[in-house]
């Protein structure tokens, strides 16, 4: 009977306050509701792209789940991933990693199975996507191959073999513990095909469409009125039948508001300082529990009493060599060297100049010591004009016209204008571009009614080369300093191959770098199987592309929030984002009474 009316009050949307909707045995209520901002609106939820904004990651971080992850101390645990096994046989030449995956499931109560990793680790290796992260599963047999359209994906070597048990087939013996440390990466969770591809250019753009595995999932997205609803994952390492509904994921919801003062929330405007003032009042007032962003003039103030992490990603400008005016490496280097990184982290307050491409978080070999460090200071951190100007003479360049693209918010907008000047003094005429949003509509394949979806701007002008020089937020794809440099060279940039032309070329970085002397480092790197031999290889990889500067990191990114005493047990992953499943709102009882949940 009880049971019964609890699955009433489920039906009875008017009361969101309830248990047993998931299941359960219990009568209890559903658990904290927080207000919060914890980043800027995201407008694509797909895993495989989510490298060239901070905000994506943490975002994508908090709804998806991989095989292991990487915890605060930089330690690999065990996620998906129950156990594992590996196996080798030198006289047949077979290597084998089996992973036993542990029973949770998809936020719509589906299972996840070993075929979702399979299916999204075949669609990153498949010739004709573009993800970068594909250079992390190249030992795999047959992966590289099939990304260069020399085998079949169906000949990769992932099986698999029942709902919970993985195979993986090698091309050659590797030290498997440093290919689970791979899987840790957020590029490497798994996706449901049936999901996406069903709608394969739009599942992840809606969350109407849109299933995760992780804690939370995304809820209410409702980008006119500037709010969602990052909401518990009620399946999530739980057996619905027995356990209490907060075993694993103890709030309910976290409710962000991205856009507050009318008149400024316009369709493809982010959160503006006015915004920012807004929430930071809410904040000292009480009405808002976490907060992840600060107006740029209010950083200092709050930098000490501001939670900072370092994330493993740098604020970094692509070059578009395609551009004749930056075919030179000198050009490139000169724009570099006119760049005063330590007044660029003074504007952010939140940063530290960066010395190389390569962060802070990713790991010397097998030890847990910093690449940064022992790579040491690879690009200056104060400007060298002089230097500058003596390197575009040497190329004869003395002016040109080109645009920075930026992502639309307050920080890169200061960034880009600091930059913009400082390449202007050197003769050059620069126009700034910042990209958002914009609104499409898309007639529905099966009810063939329109359907409206906000496209992220900045990402379709990333993808397909729409830039002169593009700022992103560069992130490190996992804690081995290989997937990231080795991306620069054709044969492993993961971009796929060239079907257009006829001839089926290999399609270089998104920069369009192509070095055939960095491909050799790469490769011998590579075929390198010992991971602290290869860390000494992958440094000469790192001074070779800061020779020739197909990019310019600016600054190492830092995570920083401020939280409320009132909310405890917020923790943090190696990766940035934040683990939010075991946190506690005090007296959050009396915040649900008042709450409007956005359906």
């Amino acid at each position: 009977m009880k049971r019964a009316f609890a699955l009433l009050l489920c039906l009875l949307t008017a009361l969101p306050i309830f248990a047993g909707c998931a299941g359960g045995n219990k009568e209890e209520d559903d658990g904290a509701i927080i207000a919060s901002y914890i980043a800027s609106e995201l407008y694509d939820y797909d895993p495989s792209y989510g490298f060239v904004d901070d905000a994506q990651m943490k975002m994508l971080g908090l709804i998806f789940e991989g095989l292991t992850r990487i915890n605060a101390k930089g330690k690999m645990e065990k996620a998906i991933a129950k156990s594992w096994k590996y196996f080798k046989d030198p006289l047949k030449d077979e290597y084998k990693l089996q992973i036993t995956l542990k029973d949770t499931k998809w936020n719509d109560g589906r299972a996840v199975t070993a075929e979702d990793f399979v299916f999204a680790w075949k669609r990153i290796l498949s010739s004709d996507f573009a993800s970068s992260a594909s250079a992390l599963l190249f030992d795999i047999k047959n992966a590289r191959a099939a990304k260069q359209g020399e085998a079949s994906i169906d000949d990769v070597g992932l099986y698999a073999e029942d709902i919970r048990l993985l195979e993986i087939t090698f091309e050659t013996d590797i030290d498997y513990e440093d290919f689970l440390m791979k899987c840790a990466s957020p590029a490497l969770v798994p996706l449901r095909e049936d999901i996406v591809s069903r709608n394969t250019d739009y599942w992840s753009k809606k969350y109407t469409s849109l299933v995760s595995n992780g804690p939370f999932s995304i809820k209410g997205l409702d980008y006119d009125e500037g709010k969602l609803n990052v909401e518990r994952n009620p399946y999530y390492f739980r057996d619905t039948e027995k356990d209490s509904l907060k075993k694993t994921v103890n709030p309910f919801r976290f409710k962000v508001e991205f856009k507050r003062d009318p008149e400024q929330a316009v369709s493809g405007v982010t959160m503006s300082p006015s915004d920012l003032n807004t929430l930071l009042d809410d904040f000292l007032n009480g009405k808002l529990f976490y907060l992840g962003d600060l107006p740029l003039d209010k950083r200092a103030e709050y930098e000490k009493k501001a939670v900072v992490t370092d994330i493993a990603s740098a604020h970094t400008y692509f070059f578009n060599l395609d551009n004749p005016l930056f075919e030179d490496a000198r050009v490139r280097k000169a724009l570099s060297l006119a760049l005063d990184r330590e007044e660029i982290a003074r504007i952010l307050t939140f940063a530290e100049p960066a010395t190389g491409v390569i962060t802070p978080k990713v790991f010397e070999g097998k030890s847990r010591k910093d690449f940064r460090d022992a790579g040491g200071k690879l690009i200056e951190t104060t400007a060298n004009m002089q230097e500058a100007q003596k390197l575009l003479n040497e190329a004869g360049v003395k002016s040109g016209s080109f645009t920075i693209t930026y992502k639309l918010n307050e920080a890169d907008k200061a960034v880009a204008e600091y930059v913009k000047g400082v390449w202007e003094s050197l003769g050059f005429t620069v126009t700034l571009r910042p990209l958002l949003s914009e609104l499409i509509t898309v007639i529905d394949r099966i009810t063939k009614e329109p359907d409206p979806y906000y496209l992220d701007s900045f990402m379709i002008a990333f993808r397909s080369r729409d830039f002169d020089v593009i700022a992103i937020d560069h992130n490190m794809l996992s804690t081995d300093a290989f997937a990231v440099l080795a991306s620069f060279s054709k044969e492993f940039s993961g971009m796929g191959i060239d079907m257009e032309s006829g001839e089926y070329e290999l399609i270089p970085h998104i920069t369009g770098f192509d070095n055939d002397e960095y491909t050799a480092i790469i490769e011998e790197a590579f075929a390198e199987k010992d991971i602290n031999k290869r860390a000494e290889i992958l440094h000469r990889a790192e001074e070779f592309l800061v020779d020739e500067m197909p990019i310019i990191p600016l600054v190492f990114n830092k995570d920083f929030y401020l939280i409320s005493k009132e909310l405890k047990n917020v923790k943090s992953a190696w990766f940035g984002y934040r683990q939010l499943e075991k946190a506690k709102l005090k007296d959050y009882e009396k915040y649900i009474e008042t709450d409007a949940p956005v359906e």
